[in-house]
């Protein structure tokens, strides 16, 4: 209980990328503590969904991005701003 009272929403947020049940694992919880410490911090649900679908958007428009140019071009790099600045919040609040 002590180790579960020391936890950091920041260590948290940085395992967010994994399935909950890894991430319980890495530190060395059961889930549904971890899921506790979550709800103590605000976090209503494992975001891990919402942070791979972001990731994959980027992915998928930097990839597109190679192969246009001018105006095309900065419209895909405002998305991928957008995308990361939604990723970089569900980081910070994890919601």
């Amino acid at each position: 209980r002590e180790r579960t009272k020391k936890l950091e929403i920041n260590e948290i947020a940085s395992l967010y990328h994994l399935p909950i049940a890894q991430a319980a694992e890495k530190l060395e919880l059961c889930s549904t503590a971890l899921k506790h410490i979550c709800r103590r911090f605000g976090v209503e649900r494992w975001p891990f969904r919402k942070v791979k679908s972001k990731l994959k958007k980027i992915r998928m428009l930097q990839n597109l991005l190679k192969s246009k140019s001018g105006e095309e071009a900065k419209k895909i790099q405002k998305q991928i701003k957008k995308h990361q600045a939604e990723l970089e919040s569900i980081n910070r609040e994890g919601k």
